[in-house]
């Protein structure tokens, strides 16, 4: 995704329709009961900058979590399936 060229602050109308069939017109002045939906938009930083927060020990944890829930998944199920081999 690129970086906005243009920093600033942006107004766009807006029409809300209700399930009763109200209709709500936002397009007022900033202290009105309905005022313009205003999206502020900023530049960021160099698309370049860019770096990853998580580690390679992170991704063999989650797959060890993962083994380890399909193992007692399938020996629940086995214990279920064959209920008289375990008691």
């Amino acid at each position: 995704m690129a970086n906005p060229k243009k920093e600033g602050t942006f107004k766009w109308n807006a029409t809300q329709t209700y399930d009763n069939g109200d209709v709500v017109k936002w397009t007022g002045k900033e202290d009105s009961a309905h005022p313009t939906p205003t999206t502020t938009v900023k530049k960021g930083a160099n698309p370049n900058d860019t770096h990853s927060d998580s580690s390679q020990g992170d991704s063999i944890v989650l797959w060890i979590v993962a083994i380890v829930a399909i193992v007692i998944s399938l020996i629940a199920l086995f214990k279920q399936a064959h209920p008289k081999k375990f008691n």
